[in-house]
């Protein structure tokens, strides 16, 4: 379970989240809604350990992910609504990079690499340059760099904004086997007549509060 438990965090001197408290069980995939789009978009960078709340605090199945150091954020995968790319790499050396980052031992890093690029089918682009990539693969290229440690948790911050309906049944594919796999899933979107079905649990966010759970 994800705890979030009195969460406060001020920009400016304005709450853009007051006093937040949610549970989000195991095994959902949960859209934020509402038009408090900076309040959703804090509170997946809060969860994804980018900020810490003024107040309150954020639990993993009973333990603070702020008190157990750096071992408790490779729960999450998190995809922020900018991505951030270095262009002079390979997609290969790109997730070898962030692999690197995480630990992950050499031997399974190779095949990981082959595991996401499969998911994401994108084998063709392994060896080519990010600047070079065509414009639609770097949303994908963008998540698999987030679920490249196997997380428990992902966390999605505007995944399909600006996306072709083609592209957003391709991501939602995706996100269902990952989901199938044991991922919960957190995304902060507008609905989209084909996430019909996708999406298990709603929450409606307004002036840094949540509005009952819709499931």
């Amino acid at each position: 379970m994800l705890d979030f438990q009195n969460i406060s965090i001020q920009r400016k001197g304005k709450k853009v989240l007051d006093d937040f408290s949610l549970k989000a069980p195991d095994g959902v995939i949960l859209a934020l809604l509402g038009e408090d789009k900076e309040g959703k978009s804090t509170l997946l960078k809060a969860a994804s350990g980018g900020e810490k709340p003024e107040t309150g605090d954020i639990y993993i199945d009973g333990i603070s992910i702020y008190e157990t150091g750096e071992n408790a954020y490779c729960n999450f995968g998190y995809m922020s609504k900018e991505y951030g790319f270095y262009s002079l790499l390979k997609v290969e050396e790109y997730y070898e990079l962030f692999l690197a980052l995480y630990k992950v031992g050499g031997r399974y890093r190779s095949r990981r690499i082959e595991e996401v690029l499969e998911l994401l089918d994108m084998k063709e682009y392994e060896g080519a340059f990010i600047g070079e990539l065509p414009a639609e693969t770097l949303p994908f290229l963008y998540l698999g760099k987030a679920i490249l440690q196997e997380p428990e948790w992902l966390l999605m911050d505007e995944p399909f904004d600006n996306m072709s309906v083609t592209a957003r049944r391709k991501m939602i594919g995706i996100l269902l086997t990952l989901h199938e796999k044991g991922t919960s899933i957190i995304l902060n979107t507008p609905m989209y007549p084909e996430m019909m079905g996708f999406i298990t649990d709603v929450l409606v966010m307004e002036s840094g509060k949540n509005l009952p759970l819709v499931r």
